[in-house]
C-alpha cells in the first residue's frame, strides 16, 4: 500500500543546509499544480520570504500578467533556493551563490519528484545557469520579470517578446504531453 507524502515534507521545512536559513522568515517551497509545466526562478524576495509563497511581490505580479497574456493557467512554480538571499550591506535581495544553489539542490530534486513536470521553464539566468544540467525533461527559459520591471514592465517590446516566448513554451509542453498519451 502506498502512503501519500505530506507536502511539503518535514525535512524541507526544517532545512538548515546553508547559511540562508539563519535569516529566513519562511521557507518558500512552491505553489501550483503538478504534472505539467514547472517554472524555476532564482530566489525568494522580501515579500515571498515574509509570506512563504514564491512570486507574489512586484515581479510575481508581472509574471502573473505574462502568464495570463500567454494563456498559461496551470503550472507549478518554485526557485533554485528556498530561502531569501539577503545582501549584508544593503539588506536587499541578491542572487544566490553557486554554493547556496548546490546546498539546496536536493530540496529542488524533492520538488521535481513531487511535481513530476513534463516541461521546465527557467525564469532568469541564475536558475538556467545552475540547474539546466540536472533537469531531465525538455526546458526553455524566459527573462526574469524583475528585469522587465527595470525596462518599463508590461507593454514594452521586451515584455511582448517574453510573452511570445511563454506562448512557445506552452505549445512545446502541450506537444510533449500529447506525445506521451
Amino acid at each position: 500500500m502506498l502512503t501519500k507524502l505530506k507536502w511539503p515534507p518535514h525535512f524541507l521545512l526544517n532545512c538548515k543546509k546553508c547559511p540562508l536559513c539563519k535569516d529566513r522568515k519562511n521557507l518558500v517551497v512552491g505553489r501550483g499544480t503538478v504534472g505539467g509545466l514547472l517554472f524555476i526562478g532564482e530566489a525568494p524576495g522580501r515579500v515571498e520570504d515574509a509570506l512563504g509563497t514564491p512570486f507574489i511581490g512586484p515581479s510575481g505580479n508581472l509574471l502573473d500578467q505574462m502568464l495570463l497574456d500567454s494563456g498559461i493557467h496551470s503550472y507549478y512554480i518554485t526557485n533554485t533556493v528556498l530561502c531569501r538571499p539577503v545582501d549584508p550591506v544593503t539588506n536587499g535581495d541578491r542572487e544566490p551563490s553557486f554554493e547556496e544553489v548546490l546546498a539546496c539542490r536536493s530540496n529542488l530534486e524533492s520538488i521535481l519528484l513531487h511535481v513530476s513536470p513534463v516541461f521546465v521553464c527557467f525564469i532568469g539566468k541564475v536558475s538556467e545557469q545552475y540547474l539546466s544540467s540536472v533537469i531531465n525533461v525538455p526546458y526553455s527559459s524566459v527573462v526574469h520579470p524583475s528585469a522587465l520591471l527595470r525596462r518599463g514592465g508590461a507593454g514594452t517590446f521586451a515584455y511582448k517578446e517574453a510573452v511570445k516566448k511563454l506562448r512557445k513554451v506552452k505549445e512545446m509542453m502541450y506537444e510533449i504531453k500529447a506525445q506521451k498519451n
